[in-house]
């Protein structure tokens, strides 16, 4: 997302100068190469932690430490600012603060960008420092962009003194749609031997909740022979072993494919009648907007952020829309696996729904849109 975005507002005339955090793959370097783009990498301690105790002795004094590198960065970027003329700094994560110490040196505006939900959950992310050194930060920008508008809710009753914000909901690149796919398009009158495939695609990590997955799809699958279930991605090898252990354990493990990471998902959604997304924390998930503007049928947990996508938590002042996707409690395997059966028992209301779930995806998650509304705003605060 972050890259369609960038290429977006070159063709609108940003220069960009990119300072990435250290310590990644080297993916994201290798894509800032191939676009002519100058970048840096630097050190740079989160401000939020998903430490079960963050505010213990051990992790204050680790915390501290950090701080004192990270005051290296700030100064780092405030040389980066007058060298190369910099006129706006661009906060591309809700996690990372850097760079706004070194934009008020130097008087320029701060435009800081939410990817997700900040609240402490299982799975997600409590801030480490106070509700009011937290306000403090949000003050201190000239603008904030939520990815929805639950989490811009959420932030103004939060933190009422924060800078004005706007919620931009995430775009996608019409290539990463399948045009032609239509969830279901395989399946037979005999239900329990139509071919279902179900898709969930994400980092392995914890909060992506990949073993709610098999856990669902085995207690299904003895009911539906010839359904699999499609893993995509790749991340921490702890929690790749416990997935897989999981599968090995689950009796249906030979119908539980690991696709590893794939760049060009449009194949995957081809085969895809019901697209799951079992995190426990979301922003704007860019697999939901994916899945479900390329026709299949989205599951998703009741994170927040997915709530608002699916249409299941309507914003204020907003109509409640017609269904356009199925939800399920957060890490409630049986319901997820019950919900799963439903779409397999009732294709033709399950289609529906997943029409309706394409024509609300290919609408509003329109990049060409989210990249005029973004560049506007850095516009209106350089003004």
């Amino acid at each position: 997302m972050w890259l369609h975005l960038l290429d977006g507002l070159m063709q609108r005339g940003v220069e960009p100068f990119v300072l990435l955090p250290d310590g990644g793959d080297g993916s994201m370097e290798k894509a800032l190469q191939l676009r002519g783009i100058t970048y840096e990498t630097s050190f740079y301690s989160w401000w939020v932690t998903s430490d079960a105790n963050p505010h213990s002795l051990i992790h204050r004094i680790r915390r501290r430490f950090a701080h004192r590198l990270n005051s290296r960065t700030e100064q780092r970027i405030e040389e980066i600012i007058l060298g190369r003329g910099i006129d706006l700094v661009y906060i591309c994560d809700g996690t990372i603060t850097a760079g706004i110490a070194a934009a008020e040196a130097q008087k320029i505006p701060v435009v800081w960008h939410f990817h997700q939900y900040i609240d402490g959950g299982r799975g997600g992310i409590s801030f480490i420092d106070s509700d009011e050194q937290v306000e403090s930060m949000l003050h201190r920008v000239q603008h904030i962009i939520a990815v929805t508008k639950g989490i811009r809710t959420d932030l103004r009753t939060r933190f009422p003194g924060a800078a004005p914000m706007r919620a931009i909901y995430n775009g996608v690149p019409e290539h990463a749609w399948v045009d032609d796919h239509l969830a279901f398009e395989n399946a037979s009158e005999d239900v329990a031997n139509s071919p279902l495939t179900f898709t969930l695609a994400g980092r392995f990590d914890a909060n992506k909740n990949q073993i709610d997955a098999i856990e669902a799809f085995a207690r299904i699958a003895p009911s539906y022979p010839r359904a699999r279930l499609l893993l995509v991605g790749s991340g921490t090898k702890d929690w790749e072993n416990r997935v897989k252990q999981a599968a090995d354990k689950s009796g249906v493990g030979g119908r539980i494919l690991f696709l590893g990471d794939i760049n060009d998902m449009t194949s995957v959604w081809k085969q895809t009648d019901v697209a799951l997304n079992c995190s426990f924390t979301e922003g704007c998930s860019l697999v939901i907007a994916e899945s479900m503007g390329s026709g299949c049928l989205v599951l998703g947990s009741d994170a927040p952020g997915n709530a608002e996508l699916l249409g299941f938590q309507v914003p204020e002042g907003e109509e409640a829309p017609e269904q356009r996707a199925l939800l399920y409690p957060r890490g409630d395997a049986e319901c997820l696996a019950e919900q799963m059966g439903w779409a397999a028992e009732h294709v033709e209301e399950a289609r529906v729904i997943a029409e309706r779930g394409k024509a609300f995806a290919r609408e509003t998650f329109d990049l060409p849109a989210q990249v005029a509304e973004i560049h506007e705003t850095f516009a209106e605060v350089m003004a």
